[in-house]
């Protein structure tokens, strides 16, 4: 070989490559998928004989008008592509054509390659063979692993078909994709770009901190910031308590109800100094919101018996009264426009947070001496006029309970009617997570701070990962709000 022709290599790479391309298209040198699934037909033996028919008649009529010369040419020729075709592999092909697939696949397929990934080791193959295995009409075409504990797969789903059929399928899926025992599988039916989700939980979880996402509670620009923690993609969720203007934090026993309530208390004492905020405790249980007492906020330690709770709730409804006849006074009707109009005397916000609602309404002892009303009911009544028609929300006054299970014929269906929001934990069954989310879905939650967050306005419920939060991490909180504001 002249050293002329190896330095004219790279320009002949273009023609290489082109007749490397029609053979393929032209499938010479390959077998048919019929034939080497031993289903051969007719029109599979003629494909296969065409280079037979064409080889044999052109080489002979190259001899009959060149001769010898004429017939080694087409030879030579007849070689060389079988050699290309035999060097195949060396440059990442296959032996054989690869099986006819159908159209969807096929693209799939060249995109995975084109993408210089193999289609045996593919990131969703696991899910899409368990989805076929089990008749699911959807293919796997995103996958996202920002998230803390869970995977998105996104789906694209045949017309017409279900895809909430998944969530029946229960433990038998999570047995097709080897998940440990207890893992729950959730599927969101439209995620807003025509397709549906599928949640898998991950093998290692990334924990969310409430104390790293205290600062961002405050920059969310909402006049009172509550923190939840992250959506299923790893976006923080911040909620506005002043827009809820009531909010419900419901689930079972271990699923971080009280932990939620925590990170909605920090982050609004975070963000609010103590003469814009006021707090106030009710905690039948005693112990969940005790560790709050020292924020400089709160206006009293926590209240744990209800005839105080119903005294404090009373001056709560006298407050409301007099704010309303400032408002009036001044020409405004709320306490933004009364504060944008008096920024020298502020008027602070009062969140009231009852833990354990439904302990709090059973209270079944007497008012007082003069009074024989059991304490439970006076303070539901008292609640139903005060988030019912009677301006709260307007006076600055805002509500936050907590519930480990719902009692319709305690708390009522209109003091639930009168809390337009909710994050709802997981619950053990779905009458209960009808109460809090106006829908199934809180029953198959799992454990690891997930919930849904249905804000008043919203037109459905959004999932969510609530910010864990230890006890090491609220005392650590606590002291950082106390040095911010009272160094001030």
């Amino acid at each position: 070989m002249s050293l002329d022709f190896v330095k004219t290599l790279p320009q002949r790479q273009p023609a290489l490559k082109t007749v490397i391309d029609w053979c393929a298209k032209h499938k010479i040198g390959v077998l048919p998928e019929a034939w080497r699934t031993a289903k051969p037909n007719p029109a599979d033996l003629v494909d296969m004989a065409k280079p037979t028919l064409v080889g044999i008649p052109a080489l002979f009529v190259l001899y009959l008008i060149w001769e010898i010369p004429g017939f080694a040419t087409g030879l030579a020729i007849i070689v060389a592509i079988a050699i290309l075709d035999a060097t195949r592999p060396l440059r990442g092909g296959h032996w054989l054509a690869k099986p006819e697939v159908a159209k969807a696949e096929e693209i799939k397929h060249r995109f995975l390659v084109e993408e210089g990934m193999d289609p045996d080791k593919w990131w969703g193959k696991k899910v899409q063979d368990a989805l076929n295995a089990h008749g699911v009409k959807a293919n796997v075409v995103v996958l996202d692993t920002s998230g803390a504990t869970l995977d998105m797969y996104e789906l694209e789903v045949q017309q017409g078909f279900d895809i909430n059929n998944i969530a029946t399928l229960g433990d038998n899926f999570a047995r097709s994709l080897k998940l440990p025992k207890g893992d729950h599988i959730t599927v969101d039916a439209n995620i807003g770009n025509g397709r549906a989700a599928l949640y898998i939980p991950k093998t290692k979880y990334r924990a969310i901190r409430t104390l790293d996402m205290l600062q961002t509670a405050q920059k969310s620009g909402y006049p009172l910031p509550g923190l939840v923690g992250e959506d299923l993609v790893g976006n923080p969720v911040v909620v506005d308590i002043t827009h809820a203007p009531h909010l419900l934090v419901g689930g079972e026993v271990g699923m971080e109800r009280a932990g939620q309530m925590l990170n909605i208390l920090l982050s609004t004492a975070y963000s609010l100094p103590p003469d814009k905020l006021r707090i106030t405790l009710i905690d039948p249980k005693v112990l969940e919101l005790a560790v709050c007492n020292s924020l400089p906020h709160v206006t009293e330690p926590v209240i744990i018996e209800m005839h105080k709770a119903y005294r404090r709730l009373l001056h709560i409804r006298e407050m409301m009264n007099q704010r309303c006849q400032l408002f009036a006074e001044a020409g405004v009707n709320n306490i933004a426009a009364y504060n944008r109009r008096f920024p020298e005397q502020p008027m602070p916000y009062q969140l009231i947070a009852f833990s354990e609602l439904t302990i709090g309404l059973k209270c079944g002892v007497p008012v007082s001496a003069d009074d024989d009303r059991e304490v439970g009911e006076a303070i539901k009544a008292l609640l139903l006029e005060m988030i019912g028609a009677a301006p709260t929300q307007e006076a600055g006054i805002h509500f936050l309970f907590g519930i480990q299970c719902y009692d319709p014929k305690t708390c009522g269906e209109a003091l639930r009617h009168g809390i337009p929001s909710s994050i709802g934990m997981r619950v053990r069954a779905h009458e209960f997570s009808e109460l809090l989310i106006g829908q199934k879905g809180c029953e198959t939650l799992g454990e690891q701070g997930e919930c849904y967050v249905f804000m008043a306005g919203d037109a459905s419920p959004k999932r969510a990962l609530a910010a864990a939060i230890s006890g090491e991490d609220i005392e650590q909180a606590v002291l950082a709000i106390r040095e911010k504001w009272l160094d001030e």
